[in-house]
């Protein structure tokens, strides 16, 4: 296996991990379903916030 191959083989497990496989530590979503989520109830919280000091 060449340096090149295994870059290309560990690309694709870091993206299905990331990406594509669902971990029950968050809920059963993938990772980037959580930050998606995290960052929307952020931005929510953040907006909510603003909105009751005006």
């Amino acid at each position: 296996m060449t340096l090149q191959e295994a870059q290309l083989v560990i690309e694709a497990w870091r993206r299905e991990y990331n990406e594509e496989r669902t971990h029950s530590g968050i809920g059963d979503l993938t990772p980037q379903e959580f930050i998606h989520n995290y960052q929307t109830r952020t931005h929510l919280a953040q907006e909510s916030t603003t909105l009751a000091v005006v």
